[in-house]
């Protein structure tokens, strides 16, 4: 967890909850391949987070950041893959 690089970071459409897209490298060398992680949490109260999903994809990468998206106030949009 040391490792992780925040990549994404999207206010909700009321404004009350923030999800963030983490990008988590794996092995020694991992030259890209890692897992990617999506959580969220209140912005008032923004210690405690709530993981909803991860990827655990080899292929997944931190260079890119459309990895989700605020559908409603409590649905997300999340993209497997890159677009």
């Amino acid at each position: 967890m040391s490792n992780e690089v925040l990549i994404q970071c999207v206010i909700s459409l009321d404004g009350q909850r923030v999800a963030e897209v983490y990008f988590r490298p794996v092995g020694a060398c991992s030259s890209g391949h890692g897992r990617i992680f999506v959580c969220v949490k209140l912005r008032w109260f923004p210690i405690v987070e709530h993981d909803v999903y991860s990827l655990n994809g080899l292929d997944a990468g931190a260079h890119t950041s459309d990895y989700l998206r605020w559908v409603a106030n409590r649905t997300l949009f999340i993209s497997e893959s890159r677009p």
